[in-house]
Order: structure tokens, then sequence, then C-alpha cells
């Protein structure tokens, strides 16, 4: 019984992966290349050589290595990729086993063997859903998005699109959002090349939804050509130009080639279509020179026949015979039937147009015989496909009823087992359900001794200020009255007593003395309750502070405020005046600094307060030893406005306090 190609080759793949895995690995002699070569190649070959290299990166370098030879030389390229694989096998490293095979299908691919390529590729889902590496899943959904392309290239559109639309559901488990635009741009082509059009606009467009999501605009670019083709395609020409307008908009020359290639073919179609010949002709000529340089035939013998079309139309006869005799070379080296069909096509509407009636029955003849054996083949491929498919219906009916029969028979154990499950979990529902209301019964005892503690805090505070507002009414109206009349009685006198010169010194003495009484008197006063604050405002009142403060000291305050041109809430203005002022208060007496920075802002229902100095700090470790009464006061009030408060300093670097207190829209004055 003669084998098919397909099975040998699985065959042949068995017996060179066959080994022991008890038997330490041998490394193998790497193949190499004389004369020149990439100086990556040598470092890797190099490397390789090391014995003490880690198994992982030796099946990677392994694998890069066979990477680069696939531009050298394509013997050494496989031989590698074989080693690195029984490498790989022989230390169970199954996701590297996994990526070795699925590149050594890559390369098969580009070389044009298929039915190896889709060999390979199915080895590699065997071992990377065997493997447990935790991204092993996006490698799984690249891998079968090759495989839809492969099999897409054989002509088994079927399979394409069951493995296309498999890559598309794992990407969206694992929220792989960035690979959905061109994988549905990859499903929007099987359809269309089923005469699909419909399912292909409406991939095409899921395809720009995704794209709405990374914002690459790749996948903008890709997206929109996409819609334009299967536009294109239901002869919906002026739609279509509209959204390869918007594709413009996205093109960069540094795009992935074929992508480009893509592009300029169906902008030239679309262009053919709209009678647009010049630059139909512009875009499919850019294709044929672009794909000098691409490896792939797909784009060069598209861009030669829809060139050869354009020069058809524009009655350029000899040059569309020239191109569409190149594009037969190319098809001649192995490339899909789809291209022969349409090549015979152009080439019988040449002749016609040309004149040239023989040729152009002869080329129609081979046309039909080909189409008539595709169709037949696909016919027969869907009838087996049928057949099979009918065949296992029949196997799961069976089997169905052979399961009724035991479903039966175990169902009373089910409807025990339940039973018993349910009682179960109700007691534990019930055990839950009072271990929650324990905790929140806890933790509301919590809640009422904090709001106890801030009622406490928010009490005392409010009578310190009261204390103050009082006193400093007090010494400014009673004190500071009567002060101010004895000098006033005093400097009557003056005018009237006769006094030595001694005694004349001493009487001024006592009057400066008096007004530096009175002076002092006003300026504790101000402190305990700053007139400026309760008439012009906290932004007023700290500036006038700061300022009083720094005037003739060897140390300057910059001050900042922010937001705060509205008033707020008269005991959250005292409160933040306190903070800051001891705060500030602080930094002149312990910091030794030159310069002081005091800044508030209030935004968004939110008061920030920064102090800092340029002093000699402190080591962050003693930040516990420094609380005194002072920072004990800062931190009540932090506390009353239910704020937060971070210090950090550092010998030699200053000290920063930070300080952050939420305020309610209805605080706002």
């Amino acid at each position: 019984m003669k084998l098919p190609v397909s099975a040998i080759c699985v065959i042949l793949l068995l017996i060179s992966c066959k080994g022991d895995r008890n038997k330490p690995y041998r490394i193998p002699d790497l193949p190499q290349k004389t004369g020149d070569q990439p100086a990556v190649v040598d470092s890797l070959i190099r490397q390789l050589r090391q014995n003490d290299l880690h198994d992982t990166s030796r099946a990677k370098s392994m694998m890069t290595l066979a990477i680069n030879y696939e531009t050298v030389d394509s013997t050494l390229a496989d031989q590698t990729y074989q080693q690195g694989i029984q490498f790989a096998k022989s230390k169970s490293l199954d996701y590297l086993t996994g990526m070795l095979y699925h590149n050594k299908g890559y390369f098969y691919w580009a070389n044009g063997n298929l039915d190896a390529a889709v060999i390979f590729m199915d080895s590699a889902e065997y071992y990377m859903i065997k493997s447990d590496y935790p991204k092993r899943e996006q490698s799984i959904a690249s891998n079968w998005g090759t495989m839809a392309n492969l099999w897409r290239e054989k002509g088994d559109y079927k399979k394409a699109i069951n493995y296309g639309y498999k890559s598309i559901r794992m990407y969206e488990k694992i929220g792989a959002v960035n690979k959905l635009p061109f994988a549905y741009v990859d499903m929007a082509n099987y359809h269309k090349e089923m005469n699909e059009f419909e399912k292909e606009e409406s991939c095409a467009r899921k395809a720009l939804d995704a794209s709405r999501l990374t914002g690459v605009p790749a996948d903008y670019f890709a997206s929109y050509y996409r819609i334009g083709l299967a536009l294109n395609m239901q002869n919906r020409y002026k739609e279509a130009d509209i959204y390869l307008d918007s594709a413009a908009l996205y093109y960069d020359e540094n795009f992935k080639p074929q992508l480009l290639i893509s592009y300029h073919l169906v902008r030239g179609l679309l262009d053919m279509n709209l009678n647009q010949l010049d630059s139909a002709e512009v875009h499919s000529a850019w294709v044929v020179n672009a794909s000098k340089y691409n490896p792939q035939t797909f784009g060069k013998i598209q861009g030669l026949l829809q060139t050869a079309r354009v020069l058809t139309l524009k009655k350029s006869y000899p040059e569309a015979e020239n191109l569409l005799n190149e594009a037969e070379r190319e098809i001649e080296k192995g490339a899909a039937h789809s291209h022969l069909e349409v090549l015979l096509d152009y080439q019988s509407r040449l002749y016609e147009d040309w004149g040239k009636s023989d040729k152009a029955l002869a080329y129609y003849k081979e046309y039909k015989a080909v189409t008539d054996s595709m169709a037949s083949e696909q016919n027969k491929h869907y009838a087996s496909q049928l057949e099979v498919e009918f065949e296992t219906e029949k196997k799961e009916s069976q089997i169905k009823l052979q399961q009724a029969s035991i479903h039966q028979k175990n169902i009373l154990n089910y409807v025990f087992a339940g039973s018993t499950i349910l009682v179960l979990l109700l007691t534990f529902l019930i055990y839950r359900t009072y271990q929650q209301r324990r905790k929140l019964q806890q933790q509301r005892i919590q809640e009422l001794e904090t709001e106890k503690q801030l009622l406490a805090t928010q009490s005392l505070l409010k009578g310190q200020e009261d204390e103050r507002s009082r006193l400093a009414k007090d010494l400014h109206d009673g004190l500071g009255g009567l002060l101010s009349g004895v000098k006033l009685q005093l400097g009557a006198m003056k005018g009237n007593l006769i006094l030595t010169e001694e005694h004349g010194r001493i009487f001024n003495n006592a009057l400066i003395k008096l007004d530096e009484s009175i002076s002092e008197m006003r300026r504790v006063a101000h402190n305990m309750m700053p007139e400026a604050l309760m008439k012009l405002g906290l932004q007023h009142a700290l500036q006038d502070y700061c300022e009083s403060l720094s005037q003739s000291q060897p140390f300057t305050i910059e001050t900042a405020f922010y937001g705060l041109e509205n008033r707020l809430e008269p005991s959250i203005e005292i409160v933040v005046y306190r903070i800051v002022q001891e705060l500030v208060n602080n930094a002149v007496k312990h910091s030794g600094a030159t310069t002081i920075l005091a800044q508030v802002m209030s935004q968004d229902n939110l008061i920030t307060i920064t102090v800092e100095d340029n002093g000699k700090g402190f080591e962050q470790s003693k930040l516990e030893e420094l609380r005194t009464a002072g920072m004990q006061n800062i931190q009540s009030r932090v506390n009353y406005l239910r704020g937060t408060i971070d210090i950090q300093s550092s010998p030699g670097k200053g000290t920063s306090v930070h300080i952050e207190c939420p305020v309610d829209g209805a605080q706002q004055a």
C-alpha cells in the first residue's frame, strides 16, 4: 500500500525524535558555514560551546541560531532546528520544544513546503498545550492563527476559518486585545476567498472595533483598507473609496511590507473599478517593485496580474503580455491554483481585447478546465467531510443512549448526594451569616470609638480656639486700652514736668518700654486670633504671618497659595492656620534653615499643606523621638480634618512635611 506524502513525513518526524530520555544528552557538533557569516551567528556558536550554559538558555540560543541561519544557509537552519528540538525534548522543555516546532513550521512554509509546515505546527500545538509555561495561551493562539493561514493556502477554507476563530476566542479569553485586529483581518480574508463578502465586511468591521481599543495606527490602517476591499467586492465602490481614504491617513512606510503590499493591491483594484486607470497602474506597479525585496511570492504575482489587467484596459497590450508571462513563470514555481485561475482569465481577456481570438479562446478553455477541476475537488472534499460528520453523529447518538441508561441508574445517588450537600451548605451559610454579623458589630464598635475620639478632639480644639479668641479680645480691648491710656497720660505729664536730664532719660525709657509692651501685647493677641484670618481669609492671614516672622531675620519664608480665593468654613480655616503656624515655627526654631517654603492648595475638595526647609534635617529612624507637644497638636488637628501626614527628612538635606485633608463640598463657605 502506498502511503501519502504527509503520512511519510509524520513517520520520518517520529523516527527522528525517538530517543531514551534516561540517557544523558550529548551536545551535538553544531553546523557551521565556512566563509563570511553574520557576527551574531559566530557569537551564538561560541555561546553554545560553553558546557556550563543553562538548559533553557541553550535551547533558546539554538532556536535563535536556526532563525539566523535561515538567511545564511537553509540546510544549516534545518539541521539546527532539528538539533534544538531533540535537545529541548531530552530536557523536557515542553514550551521551548513547541516554539522550536513553530519556528521550523514557519521556515518550511516560507520555502513552499506546506504539508511539512502543517505537521510541525501540529507538533508545536501539542507541546505548547502540554507545557506549564504561564503565558503559553498567547503562543497557542498565535500558532492557531498560523495554522489558519496555512490551511487557507492549501485551499481548505473550512479548516482555516475554524482555526482562525479558535485563535480569536483564545485572544479574547486572555485579554490580548492587541492581537485581535489582525486576527479579524485574516478572518475577513478567508471569507473573501470563499466569496462570502458580507461576512468579510463583518469581520473587517470587528477588526476596526478592536483597533479603537488598541489605538495602534497599523491596526487602523489594516482594518480600514480591509473594509474597503469588502465593499469593493460588493460593488459598493463609493463607500469603499471613503474607507480607503481613511486608511491612507494612517499610511506609514515603516509598516511591514506585506501590509503595505496588501493596501496597494486593494487601492489599485478599486481605482481600476472606478476607471481611474493611471492611479490603479501606480499602485499595482508599486506592489511589483516592493515584492522584489519580499520573500513571499503572493504579492509579486498579484501585483503582476493586476498591473497587466490595468495595462490591458489602457490598451497597452504588449506590456500587459510581458507581465502576464512573468506571472506565469512565477506560478510555475509552485504558487497556489487561485493565481493560475486569475492568470488564465486575464490572458483570455487580453487576447480578446487585442483581437487575437485564437489565443483568447485557447486560454478561456484552459481557464474553464481549471475552474471546473477546482470545483470538482472542492465538492469531493466537502462530500468526504460530510460523510465523516455523518458517521461521527451516528456514533455520538449511540453513546448518548448508553449515557442515558447509566444516568437513570445513578439518579438516586445524585439525589441523595445532593440532599447531603444541601444540608451541609445550609449549615455553612448559617454559620457564615453569624460570623459576618459578629464582624459587622465589631466593626461598628470600632467606628463608634473612632467617632467618639474625633468628637472629643473636635470639642477640645473648639474650646481652645474659643478661649484663644476670648483672651485675644480681652488683651486687645481691655489690657491694650489700659496701656494705651497710661501712655497718653504719661505723655501729657511729660510736658508739664520739670525733670533733670537723667530723670528725663529714665522717663523716656519708661515710655519706650511701654510702647514695646503694647506692641508685644498686640502681637500675642494677633497670634492667638489673627484679625486678618477672620476678616480677609486664610491666604492673607498666612501671608501676613510669614512676612512678619521673616522680617530682619537671616532666613526667608517663601509662600505659595492655590485655590484659596473662595473662603472655607471658619473652623477649617483656623485649623489649617494653626497647622501651618506650628510647622513654620518648628522650622524656624529647630532646623537652622536659610529658606522655608510654606504652600497651601485647595483643589477638588482636597486641602494640601506642604512645609519644607533646607535645614539640618534628622534621621528618619528618630521620627518617633521627635514627636513633641507641638507635633502632637499638629497630629490632633490633622485627625480633626480626617487627613494624613507624611514627614520626610535626612541629615543635611532638610525636612519636608506633606499633609492632605479632604474637605466636603458642604464645608465650602
